[in-house]
């Protein structure tokens, strides 16, 4: 279902993400998304595949799943595509939906080119990606450091 672009805007506003972003900026987001309503146990990522869409929580909730195991949960506020969008890498994890979720998606271009006009979308997803690869990076204790990182793709 899609929603209408005032409707979204007020949505985009309570994302962390988008918190230092003007209206302008939030209405350039918006009118790039394009809103979904999900089914539970729908698949959004496979790990070692390419996404090609960045894709914003509005509501409900996934599982991340790495190597077959359960490594967390997503929900309202958080965001997943962007190690293929940003990073041009392998999606690192395998992500579905447990409850129905309302979710935004960019397309890999239209990405591109927020990030370019949107300044505070781009340091946010920068920010949070270097977590995520410190985080994997100093949890990888036992494995080699190539292993903590996700392989690039087509690699």
């Amino acid at each position: 279902m899609r929603r209408t672009q005032t409707f979204v805007s007020e949505e985009f506003r309570r994302l962390s993400l988008l918190a230092g972003c003007s209206e302008r900026e939030l209405g350039r987001v918006s009118a790039a998304s394009a809103v979904v309503d999900l089914a539970p146990g729908r698949l959004l990522t496979r790990q070692g595949k390419g996404c090609h869409q960045f894709v914003m929580i509005l509501s409900g909730s996934a599982l991340v799943w790495r190597d077959g195991a359960c490594i967390g949960a997503l929900g309202a506020g958080d965001h997943l595509g962007e190690f293929t969008v940003v990073r041009h890498v392998a999606e690192p994890a395998t992500i579905s939906t447990e409850t129905g979720m309302t979710v935004a998606v960019v397309a890999e271009r239209e990405y591109a080119c927020l990030a370019s006009d949107v300044e505070p979308l781009r340091l946010a997803v920068d920010r949070e990606l270097d977590r995520r690869i410190r985080t994997w990076i100093s949890s990888a204790s036992s494995l080699l450091i190539r292993d903590a990182v996700p392989a690039v793709v087509g690699s």
